[in-house]
């Protein structure tokens, strides 16, 4: 057996969006969501370049609009 065929590969986290149906998310679930953490989360929000988030009952939310709208910048910024 060769070693190229006896390593086990390593399987790639997805960082693709899955839809859920819900229309926001806490911090931690949108960093989940993208495969980022939370520090570097609050590292783009000192940029100015995190999506907008929204206070709901002390609750601390981005809006799936602003989700999409943070994810097409990212897209364009990287292109």
């Amino acid at each position: 057996m060769s070693t190229s065929t006896s390593k086990k590969r390593r399987k790639r986290k997805s960082r693709r969006v899955s839809v859920t149906g819900r229309k926001a998310f806490t911090i931690d679930e949108f960093c989940q969501r993208h495969g980022i953490s939370r520090a570097f989360f609050y590292k783009l929000k000192n940029q100015g370049k995190a999506p907008r988030v929204t206070e709901i009952d002390a609750k601390r939310l981005i809006m799936e609009e602003s989700e999409t709208a943070w994810r097409e910048a990212m897209a364009e910024a990287a292109a």
